[in-house]
């Protein structure tokens, strides 16, 4: 999973890209801390990249009213995410749902 950019400022709509075959789904989490200790600060939900009139949407990750569709994709189309609005700058990751085991780096900034 790549990101692009990998450098972004909140509401920045940003890429992720896998390699051809792998499967994926909408849903992703932007987590911050480092090593083995990290904590999911928002939900991230993608649409393809080339449908351009949707925009991805994103809530804070203790908001218990939300639930992403069960959509898989498979291939290199990228897929799009905003960084949220509220979020701090500084060193995060955005993860696949549900597994969390497959990440890109993401730095925010102002």
């Amino acid at each position: 999973m790549v990101l692009n950019p990998d450098d972004a400022v909140p509401g920045d709509v940003i890429e992720i890209a896998f390699p051809e075959g792998t499967l994926h789904g909408q849903g992703y989490t932007l987590e911050s801390g480092s090593g083995e200790e990290w904590t999911v600060e928002y939900f991230l939900a993608a649409r393809p990249a080339y449908e351009d009139d949707v925009q991805p949407i994103w809530w804070v990750s203790g908001d218990s009213d939300v639930a992403f569709d069960s959509i898989g994709y498979v291939g290199a189309d990228p897929m799009a995410v905003t960084v949220p609005e509220t979020v701090a700058t500084g060193k995060y990751r955005v993860c696949m749902r549900p597994n969390r085991e497959v990440c890109a780096a993401l730095t925010v900034s102002r």
